[in-house]
């Protein structure tokens, strides 16, 4: 086994590095771009598409589906195409949480724009693991511990702030947070993608 990922010097050599910190703040903030939406799902469904309520937990099933599809679909569009998907995967995960937003009282509407999110979403996951472990193939355990550390702090930070717009009542404030996170992501990945076009 490589004895790098496991020396803190190192490690921190390799946080330093410009294009790790520009992935790290990439799965940062698509991280929490989905989180605050989707720990919130039934509530911005109820909200905003009218949904009824005997019919949300059926669309949520649908998207949990969906998201496991997800999870190879991008990993094969990422073999296939390289960077291109991800860097268009915040323009077209803001695109369809904004279609959420349009409060469309058509059932069949929403069942797909929430098919097509659970796959972005389900995408997340295999788009933070690759962008991560790509920046520093050096240390392949500390990209997964990046990882799996990002991850968790996404979750509670999109917990916390969806919470706190709820408390005050203004559930529109999840759908901007969460389109405008997606829109500061698009200039680190298109930076990283250009300023660093080895990293594959």
């Amino acid at each position: 086994m490589d004895g790098h990922p496991s020396n803190p010097i190192k490690n921190f050599s390799f946080a330093r590095k410009k294009h790790f910190i520009v992935s790290v703040l990439f799965t940062i903030l698509i991280g929490i771009a989905i989180s605050v939406v989707y720990n919130y799902f039934s509530t911005v469904l109820a909200v905003f598409t009218k949904v009824p309520a005997d019919s949300i937990s059926t669309f949520l099933f649908a998207n949990g589906i969906a998201a496991v599809f997800g999870t190879r679909l991008f990993g094969y569009l990422i073999n296939k195409k390289n960077n291109l998907p991800i860097a268009i995967y915040p323009i077209v995960f803001a695109i369809v949480v904004l279609l959420l937003a349009f409060g469309v009282d058509v059932p069949g509407f929403v069942f797909i724009i929430l098919i097509i999110f659970g796959l972005l979403d389900g995408s997340m996951h295999t788009i933070s693991q690759y962008w991560l472990s790509s920046s520093i193939k050096e240390a392949p355990e500390f990209a997964n511990g990046s990882y799996l550390f990002i991850n968790n702090m996404n979750r509670a930070v999109g917990i916390f702030i969806g919470g706190i717009f709820l408390d005050w009542g203004l559930t529109v404030l999840i759908i901007i947070t969460s389109v405008t996170c997606f829109i500061f992501a698009c200039p680190t990945a298109v930076y990283r993608i250009k300023k660093y076009p080895q990293l594959r």
